[in-house]
């Protein structure tokens, strides 16, 4: 880029994982994602991590409220600074935050968010949020999913921040069958 800097690409792919029952390290100033967080270096240059989660588990995770370490505060996964993320038959379930603008996931600054045939059920205080500053914008886009709430519990925190809520998308109970070894299928 002329500077002498170099920008690297990159892709995470993550398949048949349990995230459960995690907290940020907040003794390092985290607060933003219980589950994961998916950062970009640059946070102005989109499409320089892309993570693309297949048959994921996220449950019981927790963020607590830190005013003065993260505005927000997303339970599950955030995805901020310019990362892509892709959810492909992933379940998010029991999930809860502290801080009243959080989330169980979180899509901030100038970042992207592909969900398909996913399931956010039972996500407090919210399933979603999304929220970017002055220099770029965040998009999230749902497809043949089940939000509990449906895109009502999408809450947009700031301007240039778009939602696409496909047609194919579900709010209703995902009955759950339950028991010891895997009460999410």
């Amino acid at each position: 880029n002329g500077s002498g800097n170099q920008v690297f690409y990159d892709t995470l792919t993550v398949t048949n994982c349990i995230f459960e029952k995690n907290k940020p390290d907040y003794t390092i100033g985290g607060g933003f994602g219980g589950g994961t967080h998916v950062m970009a270096s640059k946070m102005y240059m989109k499409g320089l991590i892309t993570a693309c989660f297949y048959n994921c588990l996220f449950d019981q995770n927790h963020s607590k409220n830190e005013p003065q370490t993260a505005t927000y505060g997303a339970t599950s996964l955030s995805n901020g600074t310019a990362g892509t993320v892709y959810l492909v038959n992933c379940t998010f379930a029991d999930n809860t935050s502290d801080n009243p603008y959080g989330g169980n996931v979180g899509v901030i600054v100038n970042s992207d968010l592909y969900a398909y045939n996913s399931v956010f059920y039972y996500n407090q205080p919210r399933e979603f949020y999304i929220a970017t500053d002055n220099n770029g914008n965040s998009t999230i886009n749902l497809y043949a999913s089940l939000v509990d709430g449906g895109e009502e519990n999408i809450d947009i925190l700031s301007d240039s921040c778009y939602i696409y809520y496909d047609t194919s998308n579900i709010d209703t109970d995902p009955l759950f069958y339950g028991g010891e070894e895997f009460p999410y299928n």
